[in-house]
Parts: C-alpha cells; structure tokens; sequence
C-alpha cells in the first residue's frame, strides 16, 4: 500500500489444478519482504505418465505416483539461525525412467523423503531418505540416510548395492572421463562433522565391504588404460584393509595386497595416509 518493497504482501490464497484424475493445491502467504513470515502448504498426488502426455520431452518417459504434502509456518533469518517450522513429505512409488542414452530403464524406483522442523530453530532440522532404491538391468540398488541439525550435521547413512559405471555415465555423462565395471557396496556410516572438525575419526562409525569387477578407466593425458579385474576390500573406521586388488597400468600387470590407515583423515583434512602393502 505505501509502495515500500519491504512491505510487499504475496498471498496466493487458493491454487488447485488436476492432472488428469489427480488433484493438486497449494497455498502461500508472505506478509513482508523483511523477516519474511511465510505460511505455505502444498499437496497433490502426480501420475508422472500423465505428465509425459501432457509435456513430452524428448527421450525421457517417465512413470509412477508421485506424492507430495508440505506445510511451512513462521520466519526465515538467515542471521539468526531461523526458519519456517515445516513438514514436508516426497514420496515416489514404483517409478520407470527411460532416457535416448540408456539401453534399459531405470525400475522399481522407489523414494521416501522426509523433512521436519517443528521449533522453527535450524539446528532442529530432521532430513530422512527413509527409502531411496531402484534396479537398473535388474541390479539392485538401496541407500538410506538420515541427517539432523544443519548447524553441526549428524549423519547415519547404508548404500547397498550394485552399480555399473558404464550405464551410469550413460545417464550423467562426464567430458573427457570414459570408465566402465561393476561396484558392489555394502557401507554404513555415521557420525557429526563437530567429529570430523576435531579429527576425532574413531567416532565415525564406517564398516563394510567394496568390490570391484572389470573395472576400466581411460586416462588420455597419459595415454594409459587403468583396469583392475578383481579387488575385494572391507573397511572400518579405521583402516581400509585391501584383500586382493588385480589390475593393469598399459601393459603393466600388478597385485596388490594390505591395509591403509587414516583414509578417513587423508581424505578429509589432508593429513597423512599410511599402510603396509605389498605389491607384486
């Protein structure tokens, strides 16, 4: 009303559409452009073939129910740690992408994602992939994280699975990386970053098991194809214990056995990375 910025009113009071037989509403109030007080709430059920039909996008087609049920009451202040108080529920059932890149789709896609905050604080924030998994030419795929206060992130996370790095670099390709072989995972982690900041690694929870089979990777700079056709390798928080690594550099053909400890320093703060192998 006084033609001050600051003092813009958005209210977008009612907005309810359907596609095909699925409705879909939303709301949301803004009350200033200050310390931005919002109040917004948004639910609706997609069928993502529907939205094929309606907007056909060359070479992807998509399927499955996709769900969403949000709500967001009170201020945003970047400075003061603040946000809406929120409830936000994604979930994706039984979802198929087929891309022009990739020989078979992407199946069985199923996501659960879960974001609460009912103090308005940021560091009350609660983010869940409950469920996050899918199969790709029928190798499975599951990964689950949970993850709390942004301020200082807590985090437990499991990714199992099986995964072929050439039908992923099908779907996100890299310029100048080529690489193909199959990985199978089994790692669970967790830990805080205030853990992590104070190099405190016996604290993060990491186990597991890696393998890698028919692994190739083209490095042109030095004109050289790496490939390993084995490795098993198990970790803890510790160390990475390598039980059998067989591999190539060019024509060069190696083994490798033995442990490397202080991965999870080497990597994160740069520091030393030591280990007994032996090498043939």
């Amino acid at each position: 009303k006084d033609g001050v910025i600051e003092n813009t009113l958005v209210d977008l009071k009612q907005m309810h559409i359907k596609f095909g037989q699925n409705p879909f509403d939303a709301q949301l109030q803004v009350k200033n452009l200050k310390d931005f007080p919002i109040k917004a709430a948004l639910k609706g059920k997609l069928n993502l073939a529907d939205i094929n039909k309606m907007i056909p996008m060359e070479g992807l087609t998509m399927a499955g129910i996709l769900e969403i049920d949000a709500k967001a009451d009170g201020k945003y202040d970047s400075v003061r740690s603040i946000i809406p108080a929120m409830d936000l529920a994604v979930i994706l059932k039984d979802g198929v992408i087929t891309t022009a890149e990739l020989s078979k789709p992407l199946e069985q896609l199923n996501v659960n994602l879960q974001v609460h905050n009912k103090s308005g604080l940021l560091k009350d924030t609660k983010i869940a992939v409950e469920q996050m998994d899918f199969s790709l030419d029928g190798q499975p795929f599951e990964a689950s994280v949970n993850l709390e206060n942004p301020e200082n992130f807590k985090w437990d996370a499991n990714v199992k699975g099986q995964i072929d790095l050439e039908k992923i670099f099908q779907i996100y390709p890299v310029e100048g990386v080529a690489a193909k072989g199959i990985i199978n995972a089994d790692l669970q982690s967790a830990g805080t970053m205030a853990d992590v900041e104070a190099k405190r690694y016996r604290k993060l929870s990491t186990k597991g098991e890696v393998s890698v089979a028919n692994f190739e990777y083209d490095y042109p700079e030095m004109g050289k194809t790496f490939s390993i056709a084995k490795a098993n390798t198990t970790f803890s928080e510790r160390a990475i214990n390598l039980k059998e690594l067989e591999g190539k550099a060019g024509e060069t053909s190696y083994t490798l056995k033995g442990k490397l400890n202080n991965y999870l320093g080497f990597f994160l703060n740069g520091e030393n990375l030591t280990g007994d192998l032996t090498a043939n």
